[in-house]
């Protein structure tokens, strides 16, 4: 279920900040609080249940319609530093899914070269010239995966996998010197059955090179700790950049839970 409404956080709390267009779902975000952006997701107003390619961009004190729509319809991952910076890889569009990306550059969209393995829900962080992306599930794979690629600008190329099966991650960095992923899950099967779900604690950092392991997340909201469908904030600029993140809200899963997950105000910073 997606939502119209929108938080912003001042430092010191949260307050309730002006509503965007729609109830939307899997959107991607770019930017600060000042410059922002949001791009694609997933519409469901009441009566409407339909990919979008609309985008809007917050000055500070209100949601406005100055940028192009996107190319297509499309959700499932994205990032950039700016709201006139932003790249959507690959994702669920209408009818099919796209792994060519979509990169907003000054003030229009464009299509940019096709990622090599075609994804969504994955992780993203950097900006339409040096991004990363991890795991997600894999359209051929119909299933989680846990390959990575970064974008130079123009071409994409592998790096070493992540090592975790994920989908629903939070994820922020600079793009391919610095990045970090935390949360996400795992289904295994759709019921859990007979491998049980897993839900990511760890976060992994990326260091331009190689991966390693990073603080767990706490325990709080849950006996796993481990939270899926985290919002987050890197640094100062959406989810890139290396000064620090925070991620809060999200799903906990506990094999206690009846439908496998439960709602959190979860939040932890690094």
């Amino acid at each position: 279920m997606g939502l119209s409404s929108c938080r912003e956080w001042t430092g010191s709390a949260w307050e309730d900040g002006n509503d965007i267009e729609a109830s939307l779902g899997s959107m991607a975000i770019s930017g600060t609080r000042d410059d922002c952006i949001y791009f694609g997701g997933y519409e469901d107003t009441v009566g409407v249940a339909a990919y979008v390619n609309r985008t809007q961009v917050h000055n500070g004190s209100s949601w406005n319609t100055p940028s192009s729509d996107m190319t297509r319809a499309q959700s499932g991952g994205g990032s950039g530093t700016s709201s006139t910076n932003a790249i959507l890889p690959c994702g669920s569009t209408v009818g099919s899914n796209d792994a060519t990306n979509q990169i907003l550059d000054g003030t229009s969209w464009a299509d940019g070269s096709d990622v090599g393995t075609n994804r969504t829900e994955y992780g993203s962080a950097g900006s339409s010239t040096d991004l990363i992306i991890t795991s997600g599930v894999g359209f051929s794979a119909s299933d989680e995966i846990n390959t990575a690629e970064k974008l130079d600008g123009t071409t994409w190329s592998s790096i070493t996998a992540v090592g975790i099966y994920t989908r629903y991650a939070a994820s922020w960095g600079d793009g391919a010197d610095f990045y970090t992923t935390v949360g996400g899950i795992q289904y295994n099967s759709p019921y859990g059955s007979p491998t049980a779900h897993v839900v990511n604690r760890t976060p992994k950092h990326w260091d331009g090179s190689a991966w390693s392991n990073d603080t767990d997340t706490p325990t709080a909201g849950g006996t796993s700790g481990g939270k899926y469908n985290l919002n987050r904030n890197g640094a100062t600029t959406g989810n890139s950049g290396t000064q620090g993140a925070m991620v809060c809200l999200g799903y906990n899963y506990t094999a206690a839970d009846t439908h496998g997950q439960q709602t959190s105000n979860f939040e932890a910073t690094w």
